[in-house]
């Protein structure tokens, strides 16, 4: 029986294993302040579904202010202009009334340079459509004539 040695050995692997586990503790997940999970550190997402992702450090803010922030329990979205109702939501409403969809873009800045991110977020149209667009009456100009085309009359 050259197998029992090979056995006990094994199972006096197990024993201890169980031993350390009831005398450490099963290691219970992290908490948040709040009691609830805790946030998971941010991390830079370089890939999605076999694209390759521009690193944050590639995405130029130029602009005169700088980045700006926004403060999501302050938000407020608001669709008006040429529709039938005027509609207001929270970052929240948005995001709960309305599919959230993700697609990875290529933006090529007028400056030269060039960014593929994974962009997320709701339709445009869709606030559109709910908010229901009016007809709208389109007009043009060019140096030699203005109007407005007849089939849009």
């Amino acid at each position: 029986m050259k197998s029992q040695p090979a056995f006990l050995i094994a199972a006096g692997l197990i024993v201890i294993l169980a031993a350390a586990i009831l005398l450490a503790g099963i290691p219970s997940p992290r908490t948040g302040p709040d009691g609830g999970p805790a946030p998971l550190p941010a991390v830079e997402v370089r890939s999605y579904q076999g694209n390759d992702l521009s690193s944050v450090r590639d995405f130029r803010e130029n602009s005169i202010k700088g980045p700006q922030q926004v403060n999501i329990s302050d938000y407020r979205l608001t669709v008006t202009g040429l529709v039938n109702t005027t509609d207001v939501y929270s970052y929240d409403e948005v995001r709960d009334r309305y599919p959230l969809y993700t697609k990875v873009v290529t933006l090529f800045c007028v400056e030269g340079w060039d960014a593929t991110i994974l962009w997320e977020g709701v339709l445009v149209r869709d606030l559109i459509r709910d908010a229901g667009p009016d007809p709208v009456q389109m007009r043009w100009c060019s140096p030699h004539v203005t109007g407005t085309p007849r089939h849009f009359r």
